[in-house]
């Protein structure tokens, strides 16, 4: 697996990011994947809702910690049909759902105990909003593509998880890794 210095240059919080991995510049580095899937394992959810599967690296994560939970349900979304049928394909046997739709008209079939957001970069702080009515005080939003300062292709999410921070909807704490991350709690 190509390491992330493909795609991201070094900054002052993240000097080394050849130390990450990931399969391409769509996929969630293959580390901070194994971090959400810990999330999973130590947070117990009953729904995980993902939201930008790309090629379904992570969604399966999820899916393989949750079935070692023994329980819960990950409901994906990815607007792509081609890569949410690689995504579905990666997932089989797994307890995950993924569809080809948009975060924006996904019902979610439960309360949901952790958001993870990685669609659209123009849909991301739109998307947690919305789902904040399926959420209860206390639940886990995670949120990729939050560092701050230029990135290469990447779009810095950080001001839009700051709005919603200043707007009372969430804490956040950021990680630096190489192309950031922000581990939020509903307020």
């Amino acid at each position: 697996m190509p390491t992330e210095a493909t795609w991201t240059p070094p900054r002052t919080s993240c000097p080394h990011p050849e130390y990450w991995h990931a399969a391409d510049s769509d996929s969630t580095e293959d580390e901070v994947g194994d971090l959400i899937a810990g999330l999973v394992t130590g947070l117990q959810p009953e729904l995980v809702v993902e939201t930008g599967s790309a090629f379904g690296y992570t969604t399966e994560k999820i899916g393989r910690a949750l079935q070692a939970n023994g329980h819960g349900l990950c409901c994906s979304l990815e607007i792509d049909e081609e890569r949410a049928e690689i995504a579905a394909e990666r997932c089989a046997g797994l307890p995950v759902a993924v569809s080809a739709e948009s975060s924006l008209d996904f019902e979610p079939p439960a309360r949901i105990d952790l958001l993870f957001s990685d669609s659209d970069y123009t849909l991301r702080r739109r998307e947690v909003e919305r789902f904040v009515e399926w959420m209860d005080v206390g639940a886990f939003v995670v949120i990729h593509d939050t560092t701050s300062g230029e990135r290469g292709h990447h779009v810095d999410m950080r001001h839009e998880v700051e709005r919603l921070e200043w707007g009372g909807v969430l804490k956040a704490i950021y990680l630096p890794t190489p192309r950031g991350l922000a581990i939020c709690q509903l307020l």
